[in-house]
């Protein structure tokens, strides 16, 4: 099941747009059926089926597109620093996520949640959450209890980036 996203992925919706049934016309309009409408409030817009504005997209996401270069206008520098902003706030998130991945990888592979976000102090609690979030829904780490565990797939896949023998020398020693 898919979630609505709640910043609008712009990008995505660029590159949905070729594949409706109706192309986008000169005035940036297109008539939606409910299954298009769908997609695109899965995408964090709003949409209903019938004739639907699409919404001014960064330019960057459509320079040399003749088809789409139009729906750049109005694009305000508003706009452009909010949505600078939200993928700067998903890197973010994905990069502490990647901290937190490595450190439940260094404590052997299991850590309780608590002990993780006591690690992790410097960092505000819904950062953190975010992070643990995303960690869980990718499949990274699973939560038994209170405890956070690294899937074994992520567990090997870490062993091949850090060398085989790392690997093996750390889990015989237990």
């Amino acid at each position: 099941m898919w979630k609505m996203s709640t910043t609008p992925n712009y990008s995505a919706l660029v590159k949905l747009l070729p594949l409706l049934k109706n192309l986008v016309d000169g005035c940036g309009e297109v008539r939606l059926d409910d299954d298009e409408a769908a997609q695109i409030k899965l995408l964090g817009f709003a949409a209903d089926s019938g004739r639907w504005q699409v919404p001014p997209v960064p330019p960057e996401l459509v320079r040399n597109n003749p088809l789409f270069e139009h729906l750049s206008i109005g694009w305000e520098a508003t706009e452009a620093h909010n949505y600078a902003l939200a993928q700067a706030e998903k890197e973010a998130v994905r990069e502490f996520s990647m901290k937190l991945r490595n450190v439940i990888k260094i404590r052997g592979g299991r850590i309780r949640r608590r002990r993780l976000q006591q690690l992790m102090w410097r960092y505000s609690s819904a950062r953190f959450d975010q992070a643990l979030n995303q960690l869980l829904q990718t499949k990274t780490v699973r939560l038994e209890g209170n405890e956070l565990m690294l899937e074994a797939v992520t567990q090997a896949n870490l062993c091949e980036e850090q060398g085989e023998s790392h690997c093996h020398a750390r889990s015989s020693s237990f």
